[in-house]
C-alpha cells in the first residue's frame, strides 16, 4: 500500500513537473532566446545585445514607462481609498438584503468585458457624448469639446474607466475583511468616546490592512497590463500621452511590420516589474 502510494505521488509529480515546464519555463526561455533576433516580420536574425541598447535609446519606450508609472502611481491609491470608502459604508448597512444589494451593483463593473466598457467610455466621452450633453445642458460648456483629443484630457479618462471598472472587484474584496472584526471592538470604542475617524483609524484599519496592501500590489500590477482600454478608447495619443508598456509591445508585434525581438524584449521589462510586485508581495507577508 505504501509503495502503490509513493508510486502515484511520483507520477503526479513528474506530470506537474512536466505541465510547468512546458506551459511555462520554456515559453520563458523562448521568449529570453527571442531577444537575441532583430528584423521585421519573419526576417529575424541574430543581433546580439543591440535590442537591449535600443531600449535606452528609444523615446516611445521612455515614454511609455513615463506614462505607466504616471498611472501605476495614481490609479492604485484612487481605487483603494474610494473602495475601502465604500467596504466602511456597505458594512455599516444593517438591512443584509439591501447591503447584498448594493454590494451586488458595486461589482457588476468588475465582470463587464473590457472591450465592452471601453466602447462605452469612448462614446461617453465623444464630442456628441453623454459628458458633452451633459455638460452643456447645466451650462459649464458654451460648446461641445472633444476631451480624448488633448493629452490631460486623454488621461483622465483613462483614469476614469479604471477607478469605475475595478473599484468594485476591490471593494468586495476589502469589505470580506471586515468579517473579521469582533464587533464588540466598535461599542467598546464608543463607550471610550472615540469618533469615527479614530474607529477606523485603530480598529478597522489594523484589521484591513492586509487585504489593502495585497489590493495594491494586484493594483500595481495590473497597471502594467493595461491595454485593451487604451486600444479602444485613446490608442495611446494624443502626442503618446496615454501610451503603456503593454500597448506599446502590442504595436510592435502587430502593427506596420512585426517586431517580434524588440518586443520581447519590452515583454521582459513588464515581467521584471511583475516579479518586483511578486517579491514585494512576498515580504509582506512574511512581515504580517
Amino acid at each position: 500500500m505504501v509503495i502503490y502510494m509513493k508510486k502515484n505521488a511520483f507520477i503526479f509529480v513528474s506530470i506537474s513537473f512536466l505541465c510547468v515546464t512546458f506551459f511555462t519555463l520554456l515559453p520563458l526561455l523562448y521568449s529570453f532566446g527571442m531577444t537575441f533576433f532583430s528584423g521585421r516580420g519573419n526576417e529575424l536574425v541574430f543581433s546580439g545585445f543591440d535590442n537591449y541598447t535600443r531600449i535606452l535609446e528609444d523615446k516611445t519606450f521612455i515614454k511609455a514607462l513615463q506614462n505607466t508609472l504616471f498611472f501605476a502611481i495614481l490609479i492604485p491609491p484612487l481605487v483603494l481609498v474610494t473602495s475601502v470608502y465604500l467596504a466602511n459604508l456597505i458594512n455599516k448597512i444593517t438591512n443584509r438584503r439591501f447591503r447584498s444589494f448594493i454590494t451586488t451593483v458595486i461589482y457588476l463593473p468588475s465582470i463587464v468585458s473590457p472591450v465592452a466598457y471601453s466602447f462605452f467610455f469612448r462614446r461617453f466621452f465623444a464630442v456628441d457624448g453623454f459628458l458633452n450633453t451633459l455638460l452643456m445642458y447645466l451650462g459649464l460648456l458654451k460648446e461641445q469639446q472633444n476631451f480624448l483629443l488633448t493629452p490631460t484630457g486623454a488621461r483622465i479618462a483613462i483614469i476614469m474607466i479604471c477607478l469605475w471598472a475595478w473599484t468594485g472587484y476591490y471593494t468586495v474584496l476589502i469589505l470580506s475583511s471586515y468579517q473579521h472584526i469582533n464587533p464588540l471592538l466598535y461599542k467598546s470604542g464608543q463607550l471610550d468616546g472615540a469618533n469615527s475617524v479614530q474607529t477606523f483609524m485603530y480598529i478597522t484599519l489594523p484589521t484591513i490592512k492586509p487585504v489593502v496592501l495585497f489590493s495594491s500590489i494586484l493594483l500595481f500590477g495590473g497597471i502594467f497590463q493595461l491595454i485593451s482600454e487604451i486600444m479602444i478608447v485613446s490608442k495611446g495619443g494624443p502626442e503618446e500621452s496615454t501610451l503603456t508598456l503593454a500597448y506599446y509591445v502590442y504595436r510592435l508585434s502587430f502593427e506596420y511590420a512585426p517586431q517580434f525581438g524588440y518586443a520581447t524584449t519590452i515583454s521582459l521589462i513588464i515581467l521584471f516589474f511583475s516579479l518586483v510586485t511578486t517579491i514585494v508581495q512576498y515580504l509582506m507577508r512574511g512581515k504580517q
